[in-house]
């Protein structure tokens, strides 16, 4: 198995209250793009980017993992004919925690624009919506 990447200051970080070893990674086998631990690899990418916080911190309760969540749906991207340089390009996703992760999907609690990161406008307007 390939070896996961290790954050910096992994086990001395503080998540939204949560210790830094709740961002763990698993093996995935995407057999669209053959790529091993692509999943664990973006969501370390992105958590970093986003200094390891959940962008609805504040907004209300955090809770769970951090987890990579597409700006644009990877369905979409993939229909569109995009590939996996594109569809897991640090861009494409920001962070967040599972509760909000999870209340963004089901459209309960969705991330307002002015809380997604400005890579990911811009991924978003380049690659399907509009700003």
């Amino acid at each position: 198995p390939a070896a996961h990447p290790t954050l910096p200051g992994q086990g001395a970080r503080t998540l939204v209250g949560l210790e830094a070893g709740a961002l763990t990674c698993e093996t995935v086998d995407d057999e669209e793009t053959d790529v091993m631990s692509v999943s664990c690899v973006l969501r370390s990418g992105v958590a970093q980017a986003d200094d390891f916080t959940c962008v609805m911190v504040g907004r209300s309760v955090c809770d769970g993992k951090l987890e990579a969540a597409h700006v644009l749906p990877k369905q979409r991207l993939k229909r569109a004919g995009y590939g996996a340089e594109v569809i897991y390009s640090l861009d494409a996703a920001y962070t967040l925690c599972h509760r909000h992760h999870n209340r963004n999907d089901r459209g309960l609690e969705p991330v307002p624009d002015s809380l997604i990161p400005e890579r990911c406008r811009r991924f978003a307007v380049q690659y399907g919506r509009p700003a």
